[in-house]
């Protein structure tokens, strides 16, 4: 028991991280992945001051967790060697991360690749690789206090002008205005 509601809450959402931390490892996720991003959400939880906004946070927290777990799942109809592709993207994706390395990865050549992955999915590797490194600054940009700078090298563009233009061709905003767009909610 906390000396008031509001830590108790703080308190409540910490032990639900660590319980739903531990599943998602259980359930598939990386586990370093999986500390990490307990670890921002704890330290966004610390941030607020207001007990709907920690609930909404907690509601938000699970909903991430769950779409990372089931993104370890082989989705029926896919071959494993674009499974393990996906796999090897997303856990590295902090990473300057090449269709090249991916080919490598699954013992193939960067061209069987190329048409394997186009007809199973329908897009290219080159644009999930940028898919996954838009959605992870999504996520930085609403639960961390990284700068744009660090956000870009920390997902390894070229420059944090490339990466503030094609974040505002995906999504129609800059960086900033997303930021400042979830922030609203948290």
């Amino acid at each position: 028991m906390a000396d008031n509601s509001l830590r108790q809450e703080k308190n409540v959402f910490i032990t639900t991280v660590a319980i739903v931390t531990r599943s998602a490892i259980a359930g598939g996720m990386d586990m370093e992945q999986a500390y990490q991003l307990a670890d921002v959400y704890i330290r966004e939880c610390e941030k607020l001051q207001n007990i709907s906004h920690i609930e909404t946070l907690s509601y938000s927290m699970l909903i991430d967790f769950t779409e990372r777990v089931s993104q370890n799942k082989i989705p029926q109809g896919m071959s494993l060697e674009i499974f393990e592709c996906i796999q090897f993207i997303t856990h590295h994706i902090n990473e300057s991360v090449r269709v090249g390395d991916v080919a490598e990865h699954i013992g193939r050549s960067r061209s069987y690749l190329t048409n394997k992955f186009k007809k199973e999915l329908g897009f290219d590797v080159c644009s999930f690789i940028m898919r996954c490194k838009l959605e992870e600054a999504k996520s930085l940009l609403t639960y961390s206090d990284k700068t744009l700078s660090e956000i870009s090298n920390y997902l390894c563009f070229s420059s944090q002008a490339y990466f503030q233009t094609v974040f505002k061709k995906k999504y129609g905003l800059t960086p900033t205005q997303y930021r400042n767009q979830t922030h609203k909610i948290y």
